[in-house]
């Protein structure tokens, strides 16, 4: 018995000394085939992506067949500080941006004229909602336990009554088609905001909604989630932030670029630490 113990203590420790000693090796094959294979992304320098996250970076790869498609953004924020659709725009996409405050609406009155831009919130139905805009543009919503928590944070909000609309009001009156890829941002209203779409009639080739509770790491798509697999949408990739949904229609066309997608943003995660979400946002994260 004692000779066995000591045989596996060996057998563990020659195995931890491989993977230590292998670690470097790996990564180093990551970074060749990153550089072999992968474009650069904004976080290497790259000035042609603009996203916070990789979005524009990982739909580029995903979406690279498709040329002069067509985005619809909701809650678009700014057209050019961490715009998920500049990089698009500029290689000749059109769309429709939608952003409820009105400052950052009007830049896209200047810098998108080939756009469609709506002054608008986004929900379930027509009407009038209370709406708060913190400090920062950025997590501006009509979720007060969102507005609450932001709150706990530090940021200052003020409340406005904002009108809104729903996506099958907005894609009625501005039929875009086909709708390459649609992005959510609404800071926990994103039930809402699919409850309004008719997803028999309006289908976006992919959906980019985030995911995860602001000031968290949780993941809520299990609140809005079920619409997208009740209307044929198949989960492809979570990026620490948003989750991307492929129509099944594509899912064959399109399955293979988003597998390079992930393996592209999985190295350049590995190759930019510092910019992962969870080092960016360390200071406001609680769980």
């Amino acid at each position: 018995m004692r000779i066995k113990m000591i045989i596996l203590g060996v057998v563990f420790t020659c195995c931890t000394l491989l993977l230590i000693n292998t670690k470097p090796v790996k990564l180093e094959l990551d970074k060749v085939y990153f550089s072999a294979t992968c474009p650069v992304p904004r976080q290497g320098g790259n000035p042609i992506f603009y996203a916070q996250f990789y979005e524009d970076y990982i739909l580029s790869i995903a979406l690279s067949n498709i040329k002069n498609g067509h985005y619809v953004d909701v809650g678009a924020n700014s057209p050019n500080h961490d715009s998920v659709t500049k990089h698009f725009y500029l290689q000749g996409w059109t769309g429709i941006n939608i952003e409820p405050i009105k400052k950052l609406y009007d830049e896209y009155l200047t810098q998108r004229p080939n756009d469609i831009n709506i002054n608008k919130g986004v929900s379930n139905t027509e009407g009038e909602i209370d709406f708060y805009v913190l400090s920062s543009d950025l997590m501006s919503s009509g979720n007060l336990d969102f507005v609450n928590k932001a709150k706990e944070k530090g940021y200052d909000y003020k409340k406005e009554t904002m009108k809104v609309t729903t996506l099958n009001s907005i894609l009625t009156a501005h039929p875009v088609t086909p709708i390459t890829f649609m992005k959510i941002d609404v800071e926990g209203m994103e039930k809402e905001t699919l409850e309004g779409l008719d997803l028999s009639k309006y289908r976006p080739t992919v959906l980019i909604i985030e995911s995860i509770r602001p000031f968290s790491h949780i993941k809520v798509h299990n609140e809005w989630e079920p619409i997208l697999l009740k209307n044929n949408y198949t989960f492809v990739l979570f990026d620490s932030l948003n989750r991307y949904y492929v129509d099944n229609e594509h899912l064959d066309e399109l399955s293979g670029n988003f597998d390079k997608a992930a393996k592209c943003y999985s190295l350049a995660n590995e190759v930019h630490p510092e910019y992962k979400i969870e080092n960016v946002f360390k200071h406001e994260v609680d769980y």
